[in-house]
């Protein structure tokens, strides 16, 4: 499996720096409500784009996932917790109660 990883790791690092060598031209960013203007790199702006993407994907699924397992436990457990007091309270009543005289 390591094998594996540094397969696809080392060619995909070499691609990174082929692009950022065949990108380096300075291009000016606005980002139009902020006040200011930033000179950087085309593959600074390009692969920072990239990560800014790559998080938030990694984020809706993080919280998707979270959402799929956490909600249905917390609604077993509110189940569970409802039987419980259902039972305790039939307990109470029949503790309660007399008991029927034996024979």
């Amino acid at each position: 499996m390591r094998l594996l990883s540094w397969l696809i790791t080392i060619p995909l690092a070499a691609l990174l720096v082929v692009f950022a060598i065949a990108n380096r031209t300075i291009v000016d960013v606005s980002l139009a409500p902020l006040a200011g203007n930033a000179s950087l790199p085309l593959f600074v702006i390009i692969l920072a784009t990239l990560l800014v993407g790559f998080l938030a994907g990694s984020l809706a699924t993080w919280t998707s996932c979270m959402f799929r397992t956490i909600l249905p436990k917390s609604r077993r457990l509110s189940r569970t917790e409802k039987e419980l007091e259902r039972l305790k309270d039939d307990l109470s009543k029949d503790a309660l109660q007399p008991s029927p005289p034996k024979e």
